[in-house]
């Protein structure tokens, strides 16, 4: 077996073009839960859209991309393989504060934005009702549905996150981790928010992780924006930007850095388990928690 996009899921789906509802036309492979393989079609346009191996694309319908963007896909594509391999020194350090941060999930839907192979995806999927996760790296998400073989309650999506639409006031949740501070504008994650917004219910929540300006990169003077050896954009937020960004759209119940690393602290070598242990404890004291290599927000929709 392998992953399909869960039955559950496909009411959340609509037109990228026009925001109608997407209806199942025709399903080639399925089981009582989930489909394989089938088409789906706009109730207003009649545009198709496919899902295969369980992936539902809905890229080919958002439009080019800017030559910025379809650079960052080529390179998220070629970074895919290591990209958890990498990342998994770090683990200790952002996975347990930002399962904090977002609390309680049962009986939830969540709806995921920029999942990549999915190292929060598998984490969330597990403990929510539902889980409709999208990126527009094809071989993140077939990495990611390796990880979530046979799960009944996922749905990946193929797409520009930045322009992704879904039902109006349908999720519970919405998440991004470490994917605003590769939105490459100002007006681009403003209208990106605004979509968020859209698509949770009046009570809804969005938790979110971004790159942090920490004291490290003031001190050195670092840009605030520029491009990582792979390509791929990057913009550091300082907290008061970040706060001043979400609230057009929603009001912040919490913003604070995470994942700290005090100076010096690579070369005792610490064990990863001990070394997340120390960050969440420097997370709560007001001078160590500048040198938080994140920053975690988590607000809740505006009326």
């Amino acid at each position: 077996m392998s992953l399909g996009f869960s039955k559950k899921l496909i009411d959340s789906l609509v037109c990228q073009q026009d925001g109608a509802p997407l209806v199942v036309l025709e399903i080639q492979q399925e089981n009582e839960f989930v489909i394989f393989s089938a088409k789906l079609k706009c109730q207003q346009c009649d545009k198709i859209y496919n899902i295969q191996q369980g992936i539902l694309n809905c890229l080919l319908e958002q439009g080019k991309m800017k030559q910025l963007m379809q650079d960052e896909v080529e390179a998220r594509d070629k970074e895919a393989e290591q990209y958890d391999q990498r990342l998994s020194v770090r683990y200790h350090k952002e996975i347990p504060s930002t399962m904090k941060t977002i609390g309680n999930l049962s009986g939830r839907k969540v709806l995921e934005y920029g999942c990549g192979t999915g190292r929060l995806t598998t984490v969330i999927a597990p403990e929510c009702r539902a889980v409709l996760a999208t990126d527009f790296s094809l071989i993140s998400l077939q990495i990611l549905a390796k990880k979530l073989d046979n799960y009944k309650n996922v749905g990946l999506v193929l797409s520009n996150a930045v322009q992704f639409k879904a039902k109006s006031k349908y999720f519970d949740l919405a998440t991004s981790f470490q994917f605003l501070e590769h939105v490459p504008s100002k007006e681009q994650r403003l209208t990106w928010l605004g979509l968020v917004k859209k698509t949770l219910k009046s009570s809804g929540e969005f938790v979110s992780t971004v790159y942090h300006y920490d004291w490290r990169k003031q001190k050195d003077n670092q840009n605030r924006e520029g491009k990582h050896g792979s390509g791929i954009f990057f913009h550091y937020f300082t907290q008061e930007e970040l706060a001043n960004e979400v609230t057009g759209y929603f009001q912040v119940q919490d913003l604070h850095p995470i994942d700290i690393t005090l100076p010096l602290e690579a070369k005792l070598k610490l064990p990863a388990k001990i070394a997340g242990q120390l960050s969440r404890v420097f997370e709560k004291i007001s001078i160590a928690n500048k040198f938080g290599h994140l920053l975690i927000v988590k607000a809740i929709k505006n009326k």
